[in-house]
């Protein structure tokens, strides 16, 4: 009986990925008990000083991303799809982290959002076409 080696799995090779300035308004809507991707003790939190809601709205929150070189030749993004992503979120989220500001300001986290733009003057989404 003859035994071939098993076929070779695929690797992602990134030898260059530059990013550029980003700006992201962020609009969403999540019901916390479902969201299983986001930590239990986040959404327990949130649930708290949200004033007990079980969703959470953010209507028009910033996210601001510097220019990054995130992979080059010399350290190039190896691996599975799913690990290069994993490294480019892990690259990107310290500064999406530093927009928790904006997050409260346009979410109903604090206090159902009440003392918040979120209720008194919520950013419009505007769409192109």
């Amino acid at each position: 009986l003859a035994r071939e080696p098993p076929p070779a799995s695929s690797k992602l090779v990134v030898s260059s990925l530059v990013v550029g300035h980003a700006k992201v308004d962020v609009w969403c809507r999540l019901y916390l008990p479902d969201a299983h991707y986001v930590p239990k003790t986040l959404r327990d939190t949130i649930q708290v000083v949200s004033l007990g809601t079980h969703r959470l709205d953010v209507k028009g929150a910033q996210v601001k991303l510097p220019q990054q070189t995130l992979f080059t030749e010399r350290h190039p993004g190896e691996g599975s799809y799913g690990a290069v992503m994993a490294r480019v979120s892990e690259l990107y989220l310290p500064h999406v982290k530093n927009c928790w500001r904006s997050l409260l300001q346009h979410s109903n986290i604090f206090l159902g959002g009440l003392l918040s733009r979120h209720t008194w003057a919520p950013r419009q989404r505007r769409t192109h076409e």
